[in-house]
């Protein structure tokens, strides 16, 4: 309903704004440590397929392809960063899980939507 709708009804909105983000990526996190790592993937590959595509919506066609090639490529990476030591996917796919929200939300913050 809007910044002064919130505002008139005793809603700290600048507080608020810069709670959210914080209360996202928690939730975020705790629903990735419960369920593991690589359904995170379900998370980010939506975003990055939005981005890899211009398009305003996610595509599902596209958002199962980046989701695909990001537990390929994690997979491939994990059994290739050491010689000796093969890693599980899941922790390529956390690193991953980790990073992408926060440079997104970087991204946006810097652009002002946030």
């Amino acid at each position: 309903m809007g910044d002064a709708v919130a505002g008139g009804l005793g809603m700290p909105v600048q507080r608020t704004r810069l709670a959210m983000p914080v209360l996202a990526r928690a939730a975020c996190a705790v629903a990735t440590a419960a369920a593991g790592p690589i359904p995170s993937v379900a998370l980010i590959a939506p975003q990055l397929a939005c981005r890899l595509t211009r398009v305003p919506g996610p595509s599902l066609a596209a958002a199962t392809c980046t989701g695909a090639l990001l537990v390929v490529t994690g997979d491939f990476a994990a059994q290739r960063v050491h010689e000796t030591t093969r890693l599980p996917v899941g922790v390529v796919t956390a690193v991953v899980g980790g990073l992408c929200p926060g440079l997104l939300l970087r991204r946006r913050r810097r652009a002002g939507r946030i």
